[in-house]
């Protein structure tokens, strides 16, 4: 039994994936207007305000230079190797 299909009236891949970006660029998430029923749900206030003064810095305590996490603080005769 063969039955006769018209690929003229049948959507391929490439229209799927038009389909689906088509529906996640609508979703409020996405920047969209939404879908039904979907609503966009901020804090009220932000939690971390900032200000325009500088923190103070502890005259007592010296700063020194950072160093990456993970890392010890390296001074600078220990951290050289000599290779002859």
């Amino acid at each position: 039994y063969k039955t006769y299909i018209d690929f003229r009236k049948k959507h391929g891949p490439l229209a799927d994936v038009h389909v689906t970006l088509r529906r996640e660029l609508t979703r409020v998430e996405n920047g969209g207007p939404g879908l039904g029923g979907e609503i966009m749900i901020t804090p009220a206030v932000s939690p971390i305000e900032t200000s325009s003064t500088p923190i103070p810095v502890d005259p007592s305590k010296p700063e020194q230079p950072s160093t990456p996490p993970g890392l010890p603080p390296s001074s600078s005769q220990e951290s050289r190797l000599e290779v002859d």
